[in-house]
Parts: structure tokens; C-alpha cells; sequence
């Protein structure tokens, strides 16, 4: 009786009709469609399918291939495909892709993509413009060879054959006709408008750049502010920072050329290098080399903090940690060393090779200085220090000239002296217009020439000195020199040297030995003593330039003795004139005798007989 019922309920709420072997529901008595077994009409209610759970579905027993249920345990369709349950359409792992996304996924299980061989299209707008192929290469079609991946990146591009590529949120925003230009990083190459062969790599790299062209820039903001400047690489974050129309710079490291604007052809690399530049032609490498160069051109600095303190002056070459760090407006040094001419703030015309070589001078000029510690201490100009320590502790001394190892290595304050050879030098830090020349050869008084050491036992030369003697020179001429008296007083002697006494006396640190350095003790030399020569002439009152009293040596100059000795000669020959003479009257007395005498002998003879 139920199963009555319930028939006569579906025959009377539903209508249904029959085409050939087709069956339709509620379709008001039309035809069910041919292509269908069951067509059902609603526009206000669904189908529903069995509803089961997991467990249920799985236990169904011989599914039909294709029998399809609703499982609510994981809230989607699945049918049975002969051999497994597929799921239809939901969330979980054996479901296909949606569009809204998808939970559950495995990587490297789950995928989009092909398992045959055939590339995979991506379209838009039924236009390809994207296939990944069978052999991994990424290909983008679209009139232009251009790429674009971000949101507003390469909005403005035109596509007509520009072949950019931008990466990253509003890259390229603005490029409308430039091409071959590559930005990758958020608002990388943003203003670029007709600008080419650009490459910016990094966020606001290359921003403003309008129609520069071919610049490389990679880091945070490096080359942010060109507009038309071309031919500039730019690498660190801030690197060239503010430049806008300057050409044919490089930068590399963090804030490089961070102040240049519209100069060019500068090359900065290192942290902070060329920091504030904003000259031309300035070369720096080396961790804050010429950092605080504004209009200084055509320096270059190469090392740790060279040429760091550089403002205006021009002309400079740095090489060497530290080197002319100090310089400020100074021009045309040239310093290689580290800390070679470390403090000059204003001098000029330097060189300085070697470490620490000038490194105290800051307002000298014209100062050359090779060796480690040469001219370390300088404060004056027109020096010349060639050697290790050579003029080391010359403070305010100028015009001093040292060619060797430690040469001229006391002097201070002296100017105008002249020492050459190793350790050759004066004893005084004031002389002045002294000449050391030899190795170890010491001047220990003002306006002198040494030649050698205290080993030196002869000086040859193929003539002999001279010396100016020219009546035009010479001044209140008198003969008053002393002959015979002088002469006569002179005690010659024979002696040895002790080199190691004269060596304390002149106050010579002599360490160095080699062989033949005392062979000049085993000669026995004829001569004077000076301090008796100098009594000599005290006692006639002869101021005798023989004697050297000054120094801390008494010496001699024996050609000096020529004048005296001639004076003796000439007096001698004067003495033997006269003698002559008497002589001579003398010989005729005696013949005047012996004619009286011959007469007389004649007169006794003939009185005789």
C-alpha cells in the first residue's frame, strides 16, 4: 500500500515523458532531449547523487566503472574510474587544479605541466605568450622579444620590437620607446622613456633615468637620479647615487661617487670612494679613497683612505694605504707608499715613494722624497731625500740634497747640504751649506766638504784641485805673510791613525765593518799636528787659514803651507842674494888684496938684490 502511494505522489508532481528510449522530468510535457537518457528541468532545484562518507564509498562493492557518489567526509564528487575513486573538483590531494587554488599538495608529486613530450602554452586572450619546452627553455612570444614579470613593469612599453626585460614591481614603469634595456628590481629604470641598452639591477636602480643610455647599474638605489647621463656603471648600493647627466663614470662599492652630478669620466672603487665628488677626471680605488673631493680633477688614489681629505686640489697621484690622506688643496704630489706624504694638507710638487716617505709635510712644496721614512718629519720644501731614513729627522731644513741609506739622516733645521753615500751625514742638525760624499763620510761644521769616511787612506783625481784666485774676487791684498819665522817653528812628524777615537770624537755610530776598514792604521803618515801649527803662528801673530779650528777635529790644509813656504824661499833667496853680493864685494877686496900683496912681494924682491 506504501509503495502505492508513493507512486501516485511522483506521478502527480512531476511530469514525465518518453522519446524514443529517452525519459524527461518535469519538463511540462515536452520532448526529452535525443542526446539524453534523463533530461531534468528546474530553476529552483538541484540533483542529488548518494551522499556517503569515506568509509562508505570504499566499501561499495563492485563498483560500476564510472559510478559516481558524493562524499562527505571530504566534501566532493567522486567516480569511479574502473580500477581506483578519483576525486572531482575538490580540495584534496588527488584532486585536479583549481583556479582558486588548492590544499593538500605534495611537491614534486603535485604539478602543473605535461608528462609527454609537449611543451606547455600559456595564453592570454588566446594569444600565446609563454611556453616552457620539452628541454627546459622558457620562451616569450610578443612583437616586441620584450619580458615583463611584476605588477606594472614595462607598463608604458609599446611591445614594437624594444626587447626589454623588466622584473619586479613597476620596472621599466614608464619605458615607452627604448630598448635592449634590462631592469630587475622594483622600480628599477621607473622614469626610463626612450633610454637603451640600459641595465639596472636592484630597487630604484637607474630610476630616474629618462634617455641615458647604456649604463649599468646593479644595488639598492645605485644610479638612482640619472636622467641623461650615459656610459656610467654604477655597482653598490647608492653607487653614483646623485648623478643625473655625468658620462662615463664607474662606480663600485657602497655610496661610490655617491655626490656626483654632471661630471664625468671618474672611476671610484671602493667603499665611500670619490664620496662627494663633483669634478671630473679623478680616479680612486681603495676603501674611502678621495672621499671628500668636490672639485679636484684628474687625481688619482689608490689604497685605504687615499687622497681621503682631497677637496680642490688637483693633479694628485696616491698609491699606498694612507697616502697624501691629509691632502686637501695641494697639487701635482705624487705619493706611492703607505702613508707617504700622510698629513700635507697644502703642498705642492711633491714626490714621495716609500713608507711614511714625507710623511709629516703640509705645506712644503717641491720636496722629492724615495725610501722608507725619507723626509718623514719635512716641514720646508726643495728637498731632495733619496734612500731608507735618508733626511729622516730634517724638520724646517730646505734645499738639502741626501742620496743613500740614512744619508743626511741627523739633520734638522739645516738647509742647503748636500750628503752623499750610506750613512753619510753631518753631526749637527744645524749645519748649513755642508757636502758629505762617502759612504760614512761625516761633516761636523757649516759650509764644508767632506770626501770619505775615516777609513779613506787616499783621494786621487787625474789633476789637481783648484781653487778661485782670481785678483777680481780678492780684497784688501797685503804681503804680510811670514817665511822663515813661521817655517822654522813647524815640527814634522810621522803618526798612525786611531780610527775608532776619531770615530768617538766626530760622534760617528760606526757599527758597520767590512774588510780594509782599518788597513789606513797600518800606514804611517808624515805631517803635523795641528794644535802646533795653530800655537805657531799665535806666537807671531799670523793668522794662518791653514788651520781648521772649527768642527770638533782640528785639521790642516796643507796646500796652504805653499804661501808660507814660498814666503821662507823667497826670503831665503833674498838672504842668498845678499850673501852674494857680499860675497862678490868681498872677492874683489880680496883680489884688490892680493894685487897689493903680488906688487909688495915685487918691491921686497927687487930691493933685495
Amino acid at each position: 500500500m506504501r509503495n502505492v502511494i508513493l507512486f501516485v505522489v511522483f506521478v502527480f508532481s512531476v511530469s514525465v515523458a518518453f522519446s524514443q528510449g529517452s525519459v524527461s522530468i518535469n519538463t511540462n510535457g515536452d520532448q526529452p532531449d535525443n542526446s539524453a537518457m534523463l533530461d531534468i528541468s528546474s530553476t529552483t532545484k538541484g540533483l542529488l547523487i548518494p551522499r556517503m562518507s569515506s568509509v562508505q564509498r570504499s566499501a561499495i562493492g563492485s563498483p560500476a566503472n564510472g559510478l559516481m557518489v558524493y562524499d562527505d567526509t571530504t566534501d566532493s564528487f567522486w567516480y569511479y574510474n574502473g580500477s581506483a575513486w578519483t576525486e572531482i573538483g575538490g580540495a584534496g590531494a588527488s584532486a585536479p587544479w583549481l583556479t582558486s587554488g588548492n590544499l593538500g599538495t605534495t611537491p614534486g608529486t603535485d604539478f602543473i605541466g605535461t608528462i609527454d613530450n609537449q611543451a606547455l602554452d600559456i595564453r592570454t586572450y588566446n594569444n600565446l605568450r609563454f611556453r616552457a619546452t620539452t628541454k627546459g627553455q622558457l620562451e616569450v612570444f610578443n612583437t616586441g622579444g620584450s619580458v615583463f614579470i611584476g605588477s606594472g613593469a614595462g607598463a608604458a612599453d609599446d611591445l614594437t620590437s624594444n626587447y626589454n626585460v623588466f622584473i619586479g614591481d613597476n620596472s621599466g614603469y614608464g619605458s615607452s620607446s627604448g630598448n635592449s634595456n634590462i631592469g630587475i628590481g622594483r622600480n628599477s629604470l621607473f622614469s626610463n622613456t626612450s633610454g637603451s641598452i640600459n641595465t639596472a639591477v636592484g630597487v630604484s636602480s637607474l630610476y630616474a633615468n629618462g634617455i641615458g643610455q647604456e649604463n649599468v647599474a646593479f644595488g639598492a638605489s645605485s644610479l638612482a637620479n640619472n636622467t641623461d647621463g650615459s656610459w656610467n656603471v654604477g655597482i653598490g648600493n647608492g653607487a653614483l647615487y646623485s648623478n643625473t647627466s655625468g658620462a662615463a663614470n664607474s662606480a663600485l662599492g657602497f655610496q661610490a661617487l655617491y655626490s656626483n652630478t654632471t661630471n664625468g669620466r671618474n672611476t671610484a672603487v671602493g667603499y665611500y670612494s670619490l664620496y662627494s665628488n663633483t669634478a671630473e677626471q679623478n680616479c680612486a680605488l681603495g676603501y674611502y679613497s678621495l672621499r671628500a673631493n668636490t672639485s679636484g680633477e684628474k687625481n688619482t688614489g689608490l689604497g685605504y683612505y687615499a687622497l681621503s681629505a682631497n677637496t680642490t686640489g688637483g693633479n694628485n697621484t696616491s698609491v699606498g694605504w694612507g697616502s697624501l690622506q691629509g691632502n686637501n688643496i695641494g697639487e701635482f704630489n705624487t705619493s706611492v707608499g703607505s702613508q707617504a706624504m700622510y698629513s700635507n694638507s697644502g703642498g705642492s710638487y711633491n714626490v714621495a715613494l716609500g713608507w711614511d716617505a714625507l710623511y709629516s709635510n703640509s705645506t712644503g712644496v717641491v720636496n722629492t722624497a724615495v725610501g722608507y721614512y725619507a723626509l718623514a718629519y719635512a716641514t720646508g720644501s726643495n728637498n731632495t731625500a733619496v734612500g731608507a731614513n735618508a733626511l729622516a729627522a730634517t724638520t724646517s731644513g730646505e734645499h738639502n740634497v741626501s742620496v743613500g741609506k740614512q744619508a743626511g739622516a741627523n739633520n734638522t733645521t739645516g738647509s742647503d747640504n748636500t750628503c752623499i753615500g750610506f750613512y753619510a751625514g753631518v753631526n749637527s742638525g744645524g749645519l748649513s751649506n755642508a757636502t758629505a760624499i762617502g759612504s760614512g763620510c761625516v761633516v761636523d761644521a757649516s759650509n764644508r766638504v767632506y770626501v770619505g769616511n775615516t777609513s779613506v787612506s787616499q783621494i786621487k783625481g787625474q789633476v789637481n784641485f783648484s781653487t778661485y784666485s782670481d785678483r777680481r774676487i780678492k780684497n784688501d791684498i797685503r804681503e804680510n805673510v811670514p817665511g822663515i819665522d813661521f817655517i822654522s817653528r813647524l815640527r814634522p812628524v810621522t803618526y798612525h791613525y786611531d780610527i775608532d777615537e776619531e770615530n768617538r770624537l766626530l760622534n760617528i755610530e760606526d757599527t758597520y765593518d767590512w774588510d780594509g776598514k782599518y788597513d789606513i792604521e797600518k800606514i804611517c803618515f808624515s805631517g803635523f799636528i795641528a794644535q802646533e801649527v795653530d800655537e805657531a803662528a799665535n806666537e807671531i801673530g799670523y793668522d794662518f787659514s791653514g788651520v781648521d779650528r772649527e768642527g770638533t777635529l782640528m785639521s790642516l790644509k796643507y796646500a796652504e803651507f805653499t804661501v808660507p813656504i814660498v814666503k821662507a824661499i823667497q826670503e831665503q833667496q833674498a838672504m842668498i842674494v845678499e850673501m852674494k853680493t857680499e860675497n862678490e864685494t868681498l872677492k874683489e877686496q880680496m883680489n884688490l888684496y892680493r894685487y897689493r900683496m903680488e906688487q909688495l912681494e915685487n918691491r921686497i924682491s927687487q930691493r933685495a938684490q
